[in-house]
């Protein structure tokens, strides 16, 4: 048997279809390079993929096309002849093929351990197995193998190897391994070329986007372009809904929005547009990946349930804390600070417009409060009117100590005041006003979240 090999490096292409979009793919740069494998992604995904150590990943944007290119290792292609007397060395003996259960006795001489493979045309392997000379006997099987011409190699742990071309009808395939063959034995082998990946070909795909649960699965890409693929991403369930201190009205237009952040704890909110700008319909409630952002009232992990967390303003827009006491003279305009990515902190003009589209800040506060969870007081009502849904999640003054929960609610704003003081709203039980104000930037306050 005269072997022809040569290495090279395959990489695989996997062509994609996300739920958003349609792809069409130009073969320019599969015609350019016949051993690359191209995998256009479309939408606004993270895609990664894993095949052991290795790991390809790429940040695709939304409606445009970028492309995946996945090495698949080491190959090598191997052309298997007959010397012209047909004999083949120390070979291994196929005693009997019948409707797919192969008997294969492999002598112990070149075959005290035995790697047994079997390969279908294109290279691709379908079955693999271990057998021993110290074993009573070894059956190697697979269920529903397609009919088809496969090539089965045997490989000796002391560098024999032996291979033969196998017919299968299709259905159940098996391999019963014995040892204490013929090694004289003649067995005819036809040409038949193979690409024998040296690792397995399978590759971990995973698929992220914001909001959306993750698609994972396995795909066995071959060099070149892939066939089309159709990828769902379902919406990660939320938990929104009327709340105890919730209230919704007709007429309002309210959404969900599931924060996917490492540390965020997959939690959702409740949203509302007012006056042409979607607002967090809660106060947000992120404690950052390393659980140390922002506080919860008295430290206790009831309050953040009910009333979010409370934030240093520092806090709130990702500053170095050394700005507590210093100008940081930055823009407030779509400053994101601790909210999620498409969201960001409302500077003070935006609860000015917020204050407008209620009708004005006299009235606002009664317009605004959740009917529920502020302490009670004559002639004052709160109708939560455009579910809104403020609480009165008091603050703390960045010494321990903590004030005012269920008699007044404070948010911060992106606006900076001076070198240690930043702006904020407050609004308090026994008043309909919102008050504008400032405060200093080591206080902790509530805070809203506005879409960007």
């Amino acid at each position: 048997m005269t072997h022809k090999c040569k290495t090279f490096q395959h990489i695989g292409v996997l062509k994609v279809l996300c739920v958003l979009c349609l792809l069409s793919l130009t073969k320019t740069a599969a015609a350019q390079d016949p051993d690359t494998a191209f995998v256009p992604f479309i939408v606004n995904v993270k895609v990664k993929a894993v095949q052991g150590t290795d790991t390809v990943e790429i940040n695709v944007t939304a409606n445009k096309a970028d492309t995946l290119k996945l090495p698949l290792g080491k190959t090598t292609s191997v052309r298997y002849k007959t010397s012209q007397n047909g004999q083949q060395g120390s070979a291994g003996v196929i005693i009997n093929n019948n409707r797919g259960k192969i008997s294969l006795n492999l002598p112990v001489q070149g075959y005290k351990s035995a790697d047994i493979s079997l390969y279908s045309v294109n290279g691709k392997r379908v079955l693999r197995g271990k057998a021993s000379a110290s074993e009573a006997g070894k059956s190697i099987s697979r269920p529903n193998l397609v009919a088809g011409v496969y090539l089965l190699t045997v490989k000796g742990g002391d560098g024999q190897s032996f291979s033969n071309r196998v017919t299968h009808r299709g259905g159940s395939f098996s391999i019963g391994v014995s040892f204490g063959g013929n090694e004289n034995a003649v067995n005819s082998l036809s040409t038949m070329a193979v690409s024998a990946f040296s690792e397995s070909d399978a590759w971990g795909i995973k698929i992220s986007a914001n909001g959306y649960a993750d698609s994972v699965y396995q795909i066995v890409p071959s060099a070149g372009v892939n066939p089309l693929q159709a990828i769902t991403l379902s919406i990660v369930e939320s938990q929104c809904g009327e709340t105890g201190h919730g209230h919704f009205n007709s007429g309002i237009s309210y959404g969900c929005f599931t924060d996917t952040r490492a540390g965020a704890n997959n939690q959702s909110y409740r949203t509302v547009v007012i006056g042409g700008k979607t607002w967090f319909a809660e106060n947000l409630n992120y404690a950052g990946e390393s659980n140390n952002v922002g506080v919860c009232y008295l430290n206790s992990a009831d309050s953040c349930a009910k009333y979010g967390r409370l934030y240093t303003w520092t806090e709130a827009m990702k500053l170095f804390q050394h700005f507590q006491n210093t100008l940081w003279n930055g823009s407030d305009v779509n400053h994101q600070g601790v909210c999620p990515v498409g969201w960001r902190l409302p500077n003070d003009n935006d609860w000015n417009d917020l204050m407008t589209a209620v009708g004005g800040s006299s009235t606002a506060g009664s317009k605004l409060k959740s009917q529920t969870g502020w302490r009670s007081y004559s002639g004052i009502s709160s109708t939560d009117e455009f579910g809104f849904s403020a609480l009165p999640g008091g603050y703390g003054n960045g010494g321990g100590n903590f004030i005012n929960a269920g008699n007044r609610g404070f948010w911060w704003s992106a606006t900076e005041d001076d070198a240690r003081d930043a702006r904020y709203r407050i609004m308090h039980y026994d008043y309909d006003n919102v008050i504008g104000f400032y405060n200093y930037k080591n206080y902790q306050h509530s805070l809203r979240c506005l879409s960007d």
